[in-house]
């Protein structure tokens, strides 16, 4: 089970207002490990690298790229795969730019594909490409991440002052809502495989 951290307290604020904004002041070293974030509104996935934070979306949307924080990370949850080597970490930072507007068949889906494409690095338990939010948090929080066959070193963090359960349970009512976008996205995601498999991003 990958260590879990709340650093809510240093997120909200004295009005009680919490925007999932950590300011972690140089305790996370960014050019160093990879982050696997999950925002603060709805628990959307996403990767940072480096400077790069890489946004895959529903497969009728393109993913969108933009600059990383630099001393700070907006999210509701997220985890550090830590100990990646430099060589990797360089190679996966370029290649997060190279695949900026491509399609993913959703975001954690696309952050899995993404992460096993560009760096090698794949959850430590196999998964089915119908794997749901809920389901992949599970998984990873488990049996973690490996690389070249070896678990990599993870940490977990949340900005929200909630358990894991309480947490996952949020998941689950935020992805029973929108039944109909994962819906749509399969569907679409199948007939641009079809017709325009280049504007995909390659899924090992």
């Amino acid at each position: 089970m990958i260590p879990f951290y709340n650093v809510s307290s240093e997120v909200t604020k004295q009005d009680g207002s919490n925007n999932g904004i950590w300011n972690h002041h140089d305790r996370i070293d960014t050019s160093k490990e990879v982050i696997i974030g999950f925002s603060p509104t709805n628990y959307h996935t996403f990767i940072i690298c480096g400077d790069q934070e890489f946004h895959p979306r529903f497969s009728f949307n393109k993913g969108r790229l933009a600059k990383a924080r630099r001393r700070s990370i907006r999210a509701g949850l997220f985890i550090r795969l830590t100990g990646i080597d430099s060589q990797t970490h360089e190679k996966f930072r370029q290649y997060l730019k190279s695949i900026k507007g491509k399609r993913t068949p959703s975001c954690h889906l696309g952050a899995l594909h993404i992460l096993e494409s560009g760096a090698g690095i794949k959850l430590s338990q196999s998964y089915n490409q119908k794997l749901r939010p809920k389901d992949f948090m599970l998984i990873a929080f488990k049996h973690g991440f490996k690389h070249q066959g070896k678990l990599i070193e993870s940490l977990a963090y949340t900005t929200r002052d909630k358990r894991l359960t309480d947490i996952l349970n949020d998941v689950e009512s935020f992805q029973n809502h929108f039944k109909w976008a994962y819906l749509l996205s399969d569907i679409t995601y199948f007939f641009i495989k079809l017709f325009s498999p280049n504007s995909l991003v390659r899924n090992r």
